[in-house]
């Protein structure tokens, strides 16, 4: 349960109640595709993150829009998974990361998505 669980923050903190977490961010696409941009952001996170171990990536399409996307688990105490949603909007990629403790990440994971169709054009 929640009342039990530990998820770290950033630095390395961990917090009860934080079982899981979505940061988002906006960069320029500067002219980038998207399944080239997800792909180079994939290979950072794999040499940035030791027990880095890509299990599903590619593209999907709900309600019209294309959302590169990658699952990865994070061996470390406690072991984590991350989706990485990355779509295209105006001249901006918007990224969206979900982490999850590993036990709770089926929980969460339809929220990460769905928060993902929910972030819109910043107009």
């Amino acid at each position: 349960t929640a009342d039990t669980l530990e998820a770290p923050l950033s630095g390395g903190k961990a917090q009860a109640h934080s079982a899981a977490n979505l940061v988002v961010t906006w960069e320029a696409a500067n002219g980038q595709n998207l399944k080239d941009y997800g792909e180079k952001r994939l290979t950072k996170l794999k040499t940035s993150l030791p027990g880095f171990n890509l299990s599903e990536q590619g593209i999907w399409s709900p309600e019209g829009q294309k959302i590169f996307y990658g699952e990865y688990h994070i061996d470390m105490n406690p072991p984590l998974t991350q989706l990485l949603q990355i779509k295209s909007v105006q001249d901006d990629f918007v990224c969206l990361t979900g982490t999850a403790i590993q036990n709770s990440y089926a929980e969460v994971k339809d929220a990460f998505k769905k928060s993902m169709l929910a972030l819109k054009s910043k107009d």
